[in-house]
């Protein structure tokens, strides 16, 4: 049985954002662990899919030493689990998450893309959120892409090479 991590920021996301897809992957044949951070909506995920789960904490913010023990603490897991496949997807988990299935060599590597958080912003901050998206794509075999629109934004932004996206 192939095992699968998918890796969010938060247990909310994994809670909403994966409903459905957990136990469609469990029918299809994966072993699915969800790794987010730790809480009610996580332990939601955990019962009502019947899936593993692992907190591992994260925030949204940027915040150097938060975010560099949670890379950490990303790989340990990655480690442990020893998945065939990691998809990663909201931008903190995107970043982390793609970066420590690297280190941790991963064999499959996907970003899911569902926004683009750097929309909006200006300034140092829109240069931070670009080079991370660009770690993020680097880490990544794949980039899904949830529309053809985004897909486009992406490319015209030059976060990704065209032929490293794809769109369901």
């Amino acid at each position: 049985m192939p095992r699968l991590a998918l890796v969010v920021t938060h247990g909310v996301s994994a809670r909403h954002l994966l409903k459905g897809q957990l136990s469609y992957l469990q029918r299809s044949g994966f072993a699915v662990t969800v790794i987010a951070s730790p809480g009610a909506d996580l332990d939601h995920v955990a019962a009502r899919d019947s899936v593993q789960v692992v907190g591992v904490p994260m925030s949204r913010e940027i915040d150097l030493a938060r975010d560099a023990t949670a890379l950490l603490r990303l790989v340990r897991v990655l480690r442990a689990v020893r998945p065939e496949i990691v998809n990663v997807g909201t931008p903190k988990a995107g970043l982390l998450g793609s970066l420590a299935a690297a280190i941790a060599r991963v064999p499959v590597r996907i970003y899911t893309l569902r926004g683009l958080h750097l929309e909006g912003a200006r300034g140092g901050l829109r240069r931070v959120l670009r080079a991370t998206e660009r770690v993020a794509v680097a880490s990544a075999h794949r980039v899904v892409c949830v529309s053809e629109s985004l897909r486009r934004r992406f490319l015209e932004e030059r976060l990704c090479p065209a032929g490293k996206t794809l769109v369901l």
